[in-house]
């Protein structure tokens, strides 16, 4: 069964040890996350995920931010 997991974290870097727990126990196709906080310069990586996201970044603080994780893992 596929699964499309969807989470408000409220901090991208902070939530992490979540993120991939949440991966591990449902192992989504695909993973929407909003409120990232990243700005461009932070390196996003999961293994077995392409990674689309938008940063939102005002004055040099970064603000709100989507990132779409899908799997790509061959089922």
């Amino acid at each position: 069964m596929a699964y499309l997991l969807s989470w408000n974290v409220r901090g991208f870097r902070t939530s992490l040890g979540d993120i991939k727990h949440l991966i591990n126990r449902f192992q989504p196709a695909c993973f929407a996350i909003q409120e990232t906080f990243l700005k461009p310069c932070d390196s996003t990586k999961l293994n077995y995920f392409n990674i689309q996201r938008k940063d939102c970044v005002d004055n040099n603080k970064a603000s709100g931010g989507v990132i779409l994780l899908t799997s790509n893992n061959q089922l």
